[in-house]
């Protein structure tokens, strides 16, 4: 998850024609385990992005694709396109992450 925003901005300075509309970083979600027994605290921390690019389908396509050869695990929980005016479009990422550190990536 402390990756997450160098990650994305090598992504994108690779990708030709894709442009960032917008990141969000949303709050972190504490992940219990009930092999915990009382004690609840967080082991781990689910990270959530939503990332929305703009370019046309190949250049959005490339980005996906360099996004799945990432040499970490990176969740992806929706991914939504659509064309605004072809050939251009918008792809909306909601990717996901975990880490031991509560803190996440300032946006």
């Amino acid at each position: 998850s402390e990756r997450m925003a160098s990650v994305l901005q090598d992504v994108l300075k690779s990708s030709n024609n894709v442009k960032m509309k917008s990141v969000i970083a949303n709050p972190p979600v504490p992940l219990t385990f009930s092999e915990q027994g009382t004690d609840n605290k967080a082991v781990i921390y689910q990270h959530s992005t939503v990332v929305v690019l703009t370019g046309n389908y190949f250049a959005l396509a490339a980005v996906l694709e360099r996004l799945d050869t990432l040499p970490w695990s990176l969740g992806w929980q929706s991914i939504d396109y659509k064309v605004t005016e072809y050939p251009d479009a918008e792809l909306t990422l909601h990717l996901l992450t975990v880490s031991d550190n509560e803190s996440y990536i300032k946006l």
